[in-house]
């Protein structure tokens, strides 16, 4: 706002001229406003001084310079018409800043007048909007909402108003038309801490109890307001840029719904309001900015893609978290159409898999090995098992074991058999070797299927409980050779299972 100037009483300015001289001065200057008022005659526009001498100049009081002194002290006038400054209307000098907030839930599009005049204030104001800072007299108003283009005497709310000289202030329209009211908010604070935006925040959402405003930018998390009544405001501050708030409506201390603040700049004020939808729980956030403009901020919402405050996922996006999280081994999460996890992908074991293809030699005693080496600390074996996904015909050719850093070794397989105890002559194989498993895998070809003619979990022909103790960090090395010509096929992948003690 812009200052006015304060002009000073002329009386003022002399008694301050007359206190720097003698009494004898003081008579002399008299004396020469005393001859200057016989020239002139009296006139509206003279002060109290030139009006008493020319009414004394025949007693000789004038000399004594009693009666003019006094009455110079005293600075008063006749009239009233002279230009001291000075006004018998009551009204503060100066000027103050209005704007106005829409949120009443059911008023429709409004008018608002200010003392009365002809035209309004503001004009067809929409619900969830605003107006800029116009500028007004400072001092005492009434002002009058009516529905938009209705008269004065449809009015909706009338209120009487104090506005101080250079200050702002929001005035903001609220709750459904039983009880409609203007929240009065002075917009002229102190500026924020270099950085940082101030919010003043109002509770204008009638169907909602007390509420509480947290930051969730930070661990833990912050109550920036607490038990905001209904109709209330509190100024705070918060570093400026993108913040993400949460809102307590139920008084459990636990925010229900959260929202993103857009970045406002710094060193701003911001008046941040808290509203419901008419006759509904929807609670959404209204900001009116430095120049008028609002902005409407609606809570998160679940199945954006970005996992808010209350969501453990939305999507693809985990915040990070993984099965490790959720008290399971490995394993890989799922989001629901809640944005709450599954876990039914998670397991309670390590997993550790080859990365290439393994080509199988063929009719070749040696055969070929391939290495899985664990670097990460999972603690000793209590229990390990082995994911087998081979492609190659007449399965009976191959032989499979595993060996730990080049110590303990278990045979998986010699050989497949089908379940007559002939020879396998299926094709391919996906399999879990795991020793509680009831059915064996020598027996496990079914050559009456499509292929895989081995598929499932089967008990190996070797103990794999054998590495149970061992470290699980380490080499796993795979060994498999063909001991027969003619068929040939690779390991797709193959895997450890670890379930630490």
């Amino acid at each position: 706002m812009r200052k006015s100037l304060i002009v000073l009483p002329l009386s003022l300015v002399f008694l301050a001229s007359a206190s720097a001289c003698s009494d004898d001065a003081i008579g002399e200057d008299l004396d020469t406003l005393t001859d200057t008022d016989d020239e002139v005659g009296d006139t509206e526009t003279d002060t109290a001084e030139t009006e008493t001498s020319s009414t004394d100049t025949d007693t000789g009081e004038t000399d004594t310079g009693e009666t003019d002194t006094g009455e110079t002290d005293t600075g008063e006038t006749d009239t009233g018409e002279t230009d001291t400054g000075e006004t018998d209307t009551g009204q503060v000098e100066g000027e103050a800043g209005l704007r106005v907030l829409h949120a009443g839930l059911d008023a429709g599009d409004v008018d608002v007048y200010l003392d009365g005049a002809d035209d309004p204030l503001v004009a067809t104001l929409p619900f969830e909007s605003g107006v800029a800072y116009i500028t007004v007299e400072a001092g005492s108003h009434t002002i009058v909402v009516t529905p938009a283009g209705g008269a004065i005497e449809d009015a909706m709310l009338t209120t009487d108003i104090e506005l101080q000289m250079d200050s702002d202030y929001s005035f903001a329209l609220y709750d459904y038309l039983a009880n409609f009211s203007g929240l009065l908010l002075e917009d002229s604070y102190d500026g924020p801490a270099e950085g940082n935006t101030l919010f003043q925040i109002s509770h204008v959402a009638p169907d909602v109890d007390q509420v509480d405003l947290y930051m969730l930018s930070e661990e833990p998390i912050q109550a920036l307001v607490s038990d905001l009544d209904f109709g209330a405001a509190q100024v705070v501050e918060a570093a400026a840029g993108a913040l993400p708030v949460g809102i307590d409506v139920d008084d459990d201390q636990v925010p229900d719904l959260t929202y993103t603040l857009p970045d406002f700049g710094a060193d701003v004020l911001v008046d941040l309001y808290v509203v419901n939808q008419a006759d509904e729980a929807v609670v959404f956030l209204l900001a009116q900015l430095s120049d008028g403009s609002v902005v409407r901020i609606d809570s998160d919402v679940c199945g954006d893609g970005v996992a808010q405050y209350l969501e453990l996922c939305d999507g693809e996006d985990f915040k990070e978290l993984t099965c490790a999280d959720m008290g399971k081994a490995s394993g890989v999460l799922t989001c629901n159409a809640a944005c709450g996890v599954e876990i039914d992908a998670c397991t309670d074991y390590y997993e550790f898999c080859s990365e290439e293809v393994l080509d199988i030699p063929d009719n070749d005693q040696d055969g070929v090995t391939q290495d899985i080496v664990i670097a990460d600390e999972i603690g000793t074996v209590g229990d390990i098992d082995v994911y087998l996904d081979v492609s190659h015909t007449w399965l009976n050719d191959l032989n499979f074991d595993l060996t730990k850093d080049g110590g303990t070794n278990v045979l998986i397989v010699d050989g497949f058999l089908d379940q007559d105890n002939s020879s396998c002559g299926g094709d391919d194989m996906i399999a879990v070797l795991d020793d509680e498993a009831a059915t064996s895998i020598v027996n496990a070809c079914d050559t009456d299927i499509d292929p895989p003619a081995i598929n499932g979990t089967f008990a190996p022909e070797g103990a794999l409980a054998d590495f149970d103790g061992e470290a699980g960090t380490g080499t796993w090395t795979l060994h498999v050779y063909d001991q027969f010509n003619q068929d040939t096929g690779d390991v797709n992948q193959w895997c450890v299972r670890i379930t630490p003690e």
